[in-house]
């Protein structure tokens, strides 16, 4: 974890696993395999850092604009800036430094349109490194993760195959035990990736891989912990199509006839259907995402079988001034990535959230709708750009929602009417004489509220 939780320590250590890098500031240094087993030495790293603005104007001239200045230390987008010459360079090395103070700070070549692509490791003791499925979260806000899916769709199977097979090689490299994401930015005019950096822990959208590979992370994490072999594991097993007992007492069988095998050949199931995450923030879209702070006096969501959710605040609490804007995470699910969105977008219209903040909600309803994201064209700076455009959700007149209220009560009421006139006529029976008042009343319940508006 200490190896590859820092972003130029694992930077470095993927150039020693033949992992593919972007352009960076530690492009240059070299380090064995066997060394970053351990440690990497201080001179080493420092190497591959940049100490002075003289030095990141330096290093940005070699790689090339665009690029970006990264503590190592940052992360959630805070200690990170896109540069495009040396101006900015000697405007923003400053806040970089001063977002994660004492951070060692890095140069990295940017990637533009490229997709941000991840894979889900699970390592045990023994050397065994399962990778479950990707996931795709290129929908970012100033490097800030919104939307989340898998598994990926952007590339064909063959590249995600390359993209699991080199996480593995990178976590094999380090003896990594414990959960982990690598994560890649994948360039779709090429169809080339490279390493990003890896998280050493499990990430806040692990369901997403949980329900598309259907195994409990958590769980997996303890067995690992408890020192149990993955091949011991029934889900784990399930997942690389081997015996796994089945059933309740799944455990207990396959403790008693499991037998190791090689993941290196093992074959994984194909992803059970598509998964999509949004992230629910107290952020007004209206107002350049500015986080709100105050009471929430409602907070309804109802979990159904393909969609689920969890919340930090629950009506009558709030959210302080200080806190993450992040409250809240919505998933779900379907056989297909069309089906998925749509159970999404019907679920997040279904979210009531009331009080004294503003949240993303809406907006990111009319993301899931937009042409760009349905097609799959998307790329890590869509959002920005079209939040550059000021592209808002659009929100129809308050006096429609009246106007379509009395014309449904008009027409329930003339179909009771005309429903009662045909009950009468196939009894052969002659239908009372009508109240005229009844007949015009659901006219005039449309015509009055019209009036009102």
């Amino acid at each position: 974890m200490a190896a590859l939780g820092d972003k130029i320590g694992s930077s470095l250590i993927a150039q020693a696993a033949d992992v593919p890098t972007l352009p960076w500031s530690g492009s240059h240094v070299k380090i064995s395999p066997e060394s970053s087993l351990f440690t990497i030495p201080d001179e080493i790293y420092r190497e591959a850092c940049v100490h002075t603005t003289e030095e990141v104007i330096a290093s940005c001239q070699v790689i090339g604009y665009p690029a970006m200045i990264k503590a190592s230390w940052g992360g959630g987008g805070k200690g990170i800036r896109k540069v495009h010459n040396d101006d900015e360079v000697r405007a923003l090395f400053k806040q970089v430094q001063g977002e994660v103070p004492g951070s060692p700070i890095f140069i990295m070549k940017v990637a533009s349109q490229s997709r941000h692509l991840e894979v889900q490791l699970l390592c045990d003791q023994y050397g065994n490194v399962a990778a479950l499925h990707s996931r795709d979260c290129s929908i970012q806000r100033r490097h800030q993760k919104i939307i989340e899916e898998g598994p990926i769709t952007v590339a064909p199977p063959q590249t995600v195959k390359k993209l699991e097979q080199a996480a593995r090689r990178l976590a094999k490299s380090v003896n990594y035990v414990g959960a982990a994401t690598v994560e890649y930015l994948y360039s779709m005019d090429t169809s080339e990736y490279y390493f990003l950096e890896l998280n050493p822990r499990l990430q806040v959208e692990h369901p997403v891989t949980e329900w598309i590979a259907e195994i409990n992370l958590p769980a997996a994490q303890v067995a690992v912990g408890m020192g149990i072999p993955l091949w011991q594991i029934p889900e784990i097993r399930r997942f690389y199509g081997m015996e796994y007992g089945g059933g309740y007492d799944a455990w207990r069988k396959t403790s008693l006839v499991a037998a190791p095998f090689d993941f290196d050949k093992a074959e994984n199931i194909r992803p059970k259907g598509h998964c999509v995450a949004v992230r629910v923030t107290s952020e007004d879209p209206d107002d350049g995402f500015k986080p709100t702070s105050g009471k929430v006096q409602e907070l309804s969501f109802k979990s159904k079988p393909n969609v689920w959710a969890y919340f930090s605040v629950k009506s009558g609490g709030g959210i302080h001034e200080f806190s993450d804007s992040q409250f809240g995470h919505v998933f779900a699910f379907g056989e297909s990535r069309a089906l998925a969105i749509a159970n999404m977008v019907l679920e997040l219209k279904e979210i009531q959230i009331r009080g004294e903040i503003r949240t993303n909600v809406d907006y990111t309803i009319d993301l899931l709708h937009a042409s760009d994201y349905r097609d799959n064209k998307i790329h890590t700076g869509w959002l920005d750009s079209r939040i550059a455009m000021r592209v808002r959700a659009e929100r129809l007149p308050w006096y429609l929602s009246v106007v379509g209220g009395a014309l449904y009560k008009a027409c329930a009421s003339s179909a009771a009417l005309v429903s009662d006139y045909v009950g009468y006529l196939e009894k052969g029976q002659i239908p009372p004489k009508v109240n005229s008042s009844r007949i015009t009343i659901g006219t005039r319940f449309m015509f009055i509220n019209i009036n009102i508006c």
